[in-house]
Formats: structure tokens, sequence, C-alpha cells
């Protein structure tokens, strides 16, 4: 949304977007995407705890920019459109 903003001229954005309700959309599933999708038993080990953590970011990271790839043969949305999770 915030790339979306940058891109276009400040003001039409306000005019397309004055009716848009975008508070309280997105659920923020970053924090907990691998700790609701596995078990809970692998994070009650520190090592895998640990581990997890640190692959939850790259994980998060790799499912944002496949917006991108899904947008670049998508030619009725914005190739930086960013509303899919929402």
């Amino acid at each position: 949304m915030g790339l979306q903003k940058d891109i276009e001229i400040s003001e039409l954005y306000d005019i397309k977007n004055r009716f848009n309700s975008n508070s309280n959309r997105h659920y923020p599933w970053e924090n907990d995407l691998l700790k609701n999708s596995t078990s809970t038993y692998i994070w009650k080990n520190e090592n895998m705890n640990q581990y997890l953590t640190k692959i939850q970011t790259m994980l998060v990271f790799i499912l944002e920019k496949m917006n991108f790839a899904r947008n670049f043969f998508n030619f009725t949305v914005h190739k930086y459109y960013n509303e899919h999770w929402a």
C-alpha cells in the first residue's frame, strides 16, 4: 500500500482511494506464520525455536515477493499492488 502511494501523485491517490476503508483489514500473519502451521512440539525444543524464528523472516520475505511475480502476469493490476493478503 505504501509503495503504491509513493508511485502515484499524492492528490490523485487520495481522490481515488478516499472511500476505501483499509483500517483493520490486515491480520499480522507475519509474526505467527510458522507457529500456526507447525506442531507445538517442535517449538518446545530450544534449538529448533531459535532456528524457526530466523527462518520465519526469510519465509515471509519470499511469500511477499510472490505478490510481485503474480502481478507480473496480471495486466489488470499494478505491478506493485500488495493487497492480496489483506
